[in-house]
């Protein structure tokens, strides 16, 4: 498990492997609306709650998280 540095404490992100994917979970601790830009290439979206992800543009709703498969 890799920690990934979003330059923000409210926001809890890290990469896993797990056999031969990667998956890059991302929480907002905060009850603050967040926007980010990722750098990214997404398969798949495996869990979203109160975000919205287009074209490596993520916005995170308070108190959201979401688990995307990466490559």
């Amino acid at each position: 498990m890799e920690k990934i540095n979003l330059n923000d404490k409210s926001l809890l992100a890290y990469l896993r492997g797990i056999d031969d994917e990667e998956i890059l979970v991302i929480h907002n601790l905060n009850r603050v609306e967040k926007i980010i830009s990722l750098n990214f290439t997404f398969k798949d979206i495996l869990y979203s709650r109160n975000t919205n992800l287009k074209d490596n543009k993520l916005i995170l709703g308070p108190f959201s998280s979401i688990i995307i498969e990466v490559q």
